[in-house]
């Protein structure tokens, strides 16, 4: 057989799926054709913020088209995360059968009313702040809680009213409100909150997220006043579950272990002399090794990094910075700019907000500012 020599082109293919979006155990159903015959073909599709592979499919030769379909669950059984999704095909033509396989094809999708990433309370997957007024604005009294959802360009969208937050230490009041993982395994997040009587409940949330407190509370138990600090950390012992911080008065560390079935498992003492630290701030995963991750700001204003190992603990502490007293309220608020990682925001006692973002490797950027006049809060959580 005489050959000219010349290379053959790249496969081209016109692909993609009639819908662009997905709800997990529902179809999304891909099909193609491409420019020529196929020795084989492979479908892959990634997160777009981690790179993480969720689903790859491969598929034998074929004259020109092909098809396959991804119901969003995962290996593992549970539902993709919420957000956006890329997605890859890959070709090797019939005439050149041991040639590397060439992108033929590529786009977006997304995944809704799936699982919800850490700090994220609504159907697309973007992270939350909430705010409780300190003063009347926007037309709300104070009290009243403002939920900001991430643009997903690093900043927030115009803020979406909550319920009203009855904050303070009178009876039937709260004195803590924690953004939370999923306690009830219903793959939803839902927010903790602590009664002035030491009851600790949790608001169920709801497939399409909204107002945080819209739902009414479920009771976890009492006695919860011997903490002077709760936290949300993300999944610390790698179960799947989220896990809860909590400090009590000596200044002695508890991890109570989430269930997923609506409570906390027996508390495990991770150690003392954590009282030197006047902020303790759940950021979940920081560094992409998928364990729940804390900062910590000392009396001096020194900022700590603890990495989460993956046992139910943390390594060594890190010292990541200084000045951080400056600040009069610091969240760990997910990825808020879609780069894939966990990022931090704080205010300034001029209102200012800033974003931190953290590199692969658990270190912190410079800080960027988003905002001002996040003064009218009592507190961001």
């Amino acid at each position: 057989m005489l050959t000219t020599g010349v290379p053959a082109s790249p496969v081209a293919a016109n692909a993609g799926a009639w819908n662009n979006f997905i709800t997990p155990g529902q179809a999304w159903n891909f099909r193609f054709e491409a420019s020529r015959p196929l020795a084989n073909w492979q479908l892959v599709i990634r997160r777009t913020t981690t790179g993480q592979v969720v689903h790859s499919y491969t598929g034998g030769p074929t004259a020109a088209q092909g098809s396959m379909s991804w119901d969003g669950i995962l290996q593992a059984k549970t539902a993709a995360f919420n957000g956006s999704y890329d997605w890859q095909l890959l070709t090797v033509p019939a005439d050149a059968p041991g040639a590397a396989a060439t992108q033929a094809a590529s786009g977006t999708m997304g995944v809704f009313y799936g699982r919800m990433p850490f700090r994220s309370y609504g159907e697309n997957g973007r992270s939350t702040l909430l705010g409780v007024l300190k003063q009347s604005a926007f037309g709300y009294r104070n009290g009243y809680g403002m939920d900001y959802e991430g643009n997903g360009h690093g900043g927030y969208s115009s803020p979406v009213a909550s319920s009203y937050w009855n904050l303070g230490t009178g009876s039937g009041q709260l004195n803590a409100v924690v953004p939370f993982g999923d306690i009830n395994g219903d793959g939803f997040n839902d927010i903790l909150v602590r009664t002035s009587g030491g009851e600790l409940e949790y608001y169920p949330n709801q497939a399409a997220g909204g107002v945080l407190n819209n739902t009414s509370p479920k009771a976890l138990g009492g006695g919860w006043n011997i903490y002077n600090r709760l936290v949300s950390v993300g999944d610390l012992n790698r179960d799947g579950h989220d896990d809860l911080i909590a400090r009590d008065a000596s200044g002695e560390l508890w991890m109570y272990p989430g269930t997923g079935r609506g409570g906390f498992g027996s508390r495990v003492a991770l150690g003392r002399g954590w009282n030197t630290y006047t902020r303790i701030v759940g950021v979940g995963d920081v560094n992409g090794d998928r364990n729940g991750d804390l900062l910590a700001v000392d009396t001096a204003g020194g900022l700590w990094r603890y990495l989460g190992n993956g046992n139910g603990g943390f390594n060594s502490r890190v010292k990541t910075g200084t000045g951080y007293q400056i600040y009069t309220a610091m969240v760990g608020v997910g990825d808020v700019d879609g780069h894939g990682l966990d990022s931090v925001v704080a205010r300034d006692t001029s209102g200012v907000l800033w974003r931190y973002d953290f590199t692969a490797s658990g270190s912190l950027l410079s800080r960027v500012r988003i905002g001002s006049g996040w003064n009218i809060f009592s507190d961001l959580y």
